[in-house]
């Protein structure tokens, strides 16, 4: 094995595994052995994605995967070996690295049109193979990438979905120079669309929540305006919204995702305008007149994940400009051992959000990162 004589590690871990009853353990487990094309990766850190904890309360659990698994596909480390056979280009032991979760099969157009995430035999680390809820993670190696030198690991793990998912929706959306964008939701990837206004070079950034103190969050982190959306305020808060974006918003991100939200968004937007949809949820799209969607030439988009490109380009903007911008997030940081209570549905502090509604202080707004290194 290629950098066998650096691996110091013991031959078991600890791993946080979701078991075939649907709940998170610490267990310890063997280290796994890259095999040809792959990397042993030591995770530094790996970031808590709210899909994870859709997935441990049963909801919206990727087709195809199998318990128990080691969860966690937000993840930054090390190199620690490559495979038999392997050329690990221009990496090697020791290098910082992030990890690309999407595996392709390689064979299909959607493949072929470097769109793995969108492969229908997909595998997913994180779901379909073991994560970066453990210490060590095996993957191939041509889902590596050089993790920019002057981002800790923490801020980087973020980049591979956290960030990546919202600006590969705003690709698609055609976004450009001088557009409003209107975020709907205030989570993890609502707040990191608003923290790459610049990327864009966006006039504005509104953002649409049903919570105050997310909205306080968004305004802190550089939007223009937070919208307050109570149960019975969508007409006139549709209103308001037209105002402040002169008639229509240009894009509008949803990242909920339900009939109730797609149906606001496409009538937040403006005639010529796009919806990019990122939000799971399994609702029916809403009853929608056709003819004034067609006349009004909307442009409803549905975005899953990112390509590798996009990571690429986040690496870029982190290790220049965008790298004071990303460090304006939050992070909380908590080892592997904290992670059952955080994820499982009976554990957890009450500020953290597990599918109800956030209540708790601003500082419960932080993105959970766990460091498997930490003590």
């Amino acid at each position: 094995m290629n950098g066998e004589g650096d691996r110091r590690h013991a031959d078991e871990m600890l791993a946080a595994v979701c078991g075939a009853d649907g709940r998170v353990r610490l267990e310890r487990v063997p280290v796994p052995l890259p095999g040809p094309g792959e990397a042993l990766v030591r995770v530094d850190a790996c970031g808590v994605c709210g899909s994870d904890r859709s997935f441990v309360a049963g909801a919206t659990r990727p087709p195809g995967v199998a318990l128990p698994v080691v969860l966690g596909h937000e993840i930054a480390g090390r190199v620690a070996a490559f495979g038999p056979d392997t050329d690990g280009g221009r990496l090697e032991p020791g290098d910082a690295v992030l990890v690309y979760p999407f595996i392709g099969c390689g064979n299909c157009r959607a493949c072929a049109r470097g769109q793995g995430h969108l492969c229908l035999q997909q595998r997913i680390v994180g779901y379909h193979r073991p994560g970066g809820y453990a210490e060590y993670v095996t993957v191939p190696v041509e889902n590596l990438l050089a993790s920019p030198a002057t981002l800790s690991p923490a801020y980087a793990a973020l980049l591979v979905d956290a960030f990546a998912t919202p600006y590969h929706a705003l690709a698609q959306a055609h976004a450009a120079p001088g557009d409003r964008l209107l975020v709907m939701g205030s989570g993890g990837l609502g707040m990191a669309a608003v923290l790459m206004r610049d990327l864009w070079q966006l006039e504005a950034v509104g953002v649409v929540s049903s919570h105050e103190q997310a909205l306080e969050l968004a305004r802190a982190l550089g939007a223009d305006e937070g919208f307050l959306q109570t149960s019975d305020s969508d007409r006139n808060l549709a209103r308001v919204l037209r105002r402040w974006s002169q008639g229509g918003v240009d894009l509008v991100l949803d990242t909920r995702g339900t009939a109730q939200s797609v149906a606001f968004a496409l009538g937040a937007v403006r005639p010529g305008g796009a919806v990019a949809v990122v939000g799971l949820s399994p609702d029916a799209l809403p009853d929608v007149a056709l003819a004034g969607f067609a006349r009004r030439g909307v442009r409803l988009i549905g975005s899953f994940g990112s390509s590798r490109w996009d990571v690429a380009k986040l690496v870029d903007w982190a290790s220049g400009d965008g790298r004071g911008a990303l460090e304006r997030l939050q992070i909380h940081k908590i080892p592997l051992d904290a992670l059952p209570d955080r994820l499982n549905p009976a554990g957890g502090a009450a500020s953290e959000r597990t599918g109800s509604p956030w209540t708790a202080p601003m500082a419960a707004y932080a993105r959970l990162v766990v460091t498997p290194g930490s003590p």
